[in-house]
């Protein structure tokens, strides 16, 4: 793996190897200042770089994240949390790199039936969407990273999602799908479902509902 500076882009220039893992690199994710620099890989380790010394990268630490490899990570904006995607009962953990050669895991997340390969926190740093091969994407509250809420769960994929952003003022998720598929939605999910009868006329007819529903009392959702 490199570091290539890119001050001119049309000449990038190679700054430094990195070695360290014993399998693929899967991702790597820089600290919001640019000092530090994590690295993922199929060995299930990451590996946490200084590139803020003067002579140039140097290791601070390195530790199991994941017993299936360690898929992405993502440095939260205030560069204190470290979120990994990886595989196992608890696909998404969240470490405090505080203090860089001294990582501590926070929590874990549980709740996809499949391997998360991409996360991302909100522009904020109080929500972290996670894609899944169970085709599906979690959103989770972790403005109390030691207590991670689920806030949804988005499940209507036909296959694996590929990844998620948030855009650069929160406001929407994109999900990228293995169909080929980009889907771009609203993150106040509150107001989305407040909305959700607005393009639903007309409502069910009493004939419909009874024929669909029969023996529940007649009580369509946009009347």
């Amino acid at each position: 793996m490199s570091v290539w500076g890119i001050g001119n882009t049309r000449r990038p220039q190679r700054r430094a190897a990195l070695g360290g893992h014993t399998d693929t690199v899967r991702s790597v994710a820089f600290s919001a200042d640019g000092r530090l620099l994590a690295t993922t890989g199929q060995d299930g380790a990451v590996r946490m770089w200084d590139l803020g010394g003067p002579g140039g990268p140097s290791p601070r630490a390195t530790w199991n994240a994941h017993e299936l490899g360690v898929f992405w990570a993502e440095f939260h904006p205030s560069g204190r949390l470290l979120a990994t995607a990886g595989g196992g009962r608890e696909a998404v953990r969240l470490w405090d790199v505080g203090d860089p050669d001294r990582p501590r895991r926070v929590s874990g997340i549980t709740g996809h039936s499949d391997v998360v390969g991409h996360l991302a926190f909100s522009p904020d740093g109080r929500t972290l969407a996670t894609a899944s091969d169970d085709r599906s994407v979690g959103v989770w509250d972790v403005g109390t990273p030691a207590a991670p809420r689920v806030k949804a769960v988005l499940s209507a994929y036909a296959t694996a999602v590929m990844g998620v952003r948030y855009t650069p003022d929160g406001r929407t998720l994109l999900t990228g799908v293995f169909d080929g598929t980009v889907r771009l939605l609203p993150t106040d999910f509150g107001r989305s479902v407040a909305h959700v009868c607005d393009g639903g006329r007309p409502s069910l007819t009493r004939g419909a509902w009874h024929r669909h529903l029969p023996g529940v009392p007649y009580r369509p959702p946009c009347g």
